[in-house]
């Protein structure tokens, strides 16, 4: 109570006007008949500082209140101070209580290793929580059951699975919203880290010459980059391959045989994804393949399409019955609905199973379903990146390609 006291005097002297102080009296709570009159030397100032006989007070929050006295034996208006009464002995905190946002029904306690200055780092099980920003509150208590005030602090809670990138796109446009030569290009396999050459493509882009391209990645949780900005000369700008030359090879393969098939390297491809009739195995992403021919032979077609940064060719088929022509564009294949979210109807008329591939624009194969004829079915797409992917539908020689947009 010293330190109080001798606050409270100091501005009680500033009452004191020019008449003498010649003591003062004070009580606490509502006390009023339990004064305590002190005398001082007269002085027109006083500057107090006393100790206060506060034993039977119990311990908790009070109020001090007291008045001065003239030499005319007038008295001051009263003058009132809340103070807390602390409890007798060591005080040390002994642990505390934790809540996120205004979950505040919902406390966590934890305790402490007694001390009278306590210093710990606190892990909060945060795992019921969404992701995103939130506020964690927290307080502590002491070895007599009192409570320190909230303390809060932002933070932002992250997923606990890794982060990697899935996509990467750019473009030149800087003052427009949506910059017409925009370019996605997926990321496949996801890699946490990814090194931007210099020798990106930069697809039906209208100029060239030296221009700022931006640069933006996303992660496979839905999260953008800031925007990296670099200089660029642009020489040649690109487009999607051209529709591969007439592939060579057996045209009617032995069961059970191993055979080469290939097509002739063209400058603008970057790769080749190779379509092979059912039954058949193998896998390259050159212009050539070797293959394991399948024990059935029903007059399937083997493709092959060329790709680069910028997307894909039309596709070159070869009838392995005959070892010549196209195979006929199939009508009675229908994807839809188109740009798609994700989900897809896909509607067949003809006879014999359709087989359905998917192909991202780095032409990767993504996805291989096969599905019965005559009926409709409901592909789910909705987990791929977005971005413009090439359908292969091939349903009994005849194909079908369909460029499918996915927006999320």
């Amino acid at each position: 109570m010293r330190e109080l006291l001798a606050a409270l005097a100091i501005m009680a002297a500033c009452h004191g006007g020019a008449q003498n102080i010649t003591g003062y009296e004070y009580w606490v709570d509502q006390g009023g008949d339990d004064r305590t009159l002190v005398a001082t030397p007269v002085v027109p100032t006083l500057s107090l500082l006393a100790d206060l006989d506060v034993a039977d007070i119990a311990p908790g929050q009070h109020t001090i209140h007291y008045r001065l006295r003239d030499s005319n034996a007038r008295w001051s208006s009263v003058i009132s101070k809340p103070f807390t009464r602390l409890v007798g002995g060591p005080n040390e905190l002994v642990g505390g209580e934790y809540w996120f946002d205004t979950l505040d029904g919902a406390r966590t306690t934890f305790s402490l290793t007694p001390g009278q200055v306590v210093s710990t780092t606190l892990d909060p099980d945060a795992s019921g929580l969404a992701q995103g920003s939130h506020t964690a509150h927290y307080r502590l208590v002491d070895n007599h059951g009192r409570w320190s005030s909230v303390l809060s602090k932002p933070f932002n809670l992250n997923p606990g699975e890794p982060f990697q990138l899935v996509l990467l796109r750019y473009w030149s446009e800087q003052a427009t919203l949506d910059p017409s030569d925009l370019t996605e290009v997926p990321i496949t396999p996801a890699v946490q880290y990814l090194d931007i050459i210099d020798d990106v493509l930069f697809c039906n882009w209208s100029a060239e010459g030296t221009t700022d391209v931006y640069f933006q990645l996303k992660d496979n949780h839905g999260q953008w980059s800031s925007v990296i900005t670099e200089s660029y000369t642009v020489d040649v700008v690109a487009a999607p391959p051209a529709e591969p030359l007439p592939t060579a090879g057996p045209s009617n393969p032995p069961f059970n045989s191993t055979q080469t098939y290939a097509t002739t390297l063209a400058p603008d491809a970057g790769a080749y994804i190779w379509i092979l009739p059912s039954g058949w195995t193998g896998n390259s992403s050159g212009p050539s393949i070797t293959v394991e021919v399948g024990d059935l032979n029903p007059g399937w077609n083997l493709g092959v399409v060329a790709v680069n940064g910028c997307g894909t060719s039309d596709t070159t088929w070869l009838d392995i019955t005959t070892g010549m022509g196209t195979a006929p564009v199939n009508t009675d294949v229908q994807l839809f609905p188109n740009p798609t979210t994700g989900r897809v109807q896909l509607e067949t008329k003809g006879q014999g199973t359709v087989q359905l591939r998917v192909i991202n624009s780095t032409g990767n194969l993504v996805r291989e379903l096969h599905y019965a004829n005559n009926a409709r079915h409901t592909i789910d797409l909705s987990d791929m990146a977005v971005g413009v992917y090439t359908i292969h539908l091939v349903q009994r020689g005849s194909s079908h390609v369909v460029k499918l947009v996915i927006e999320h």
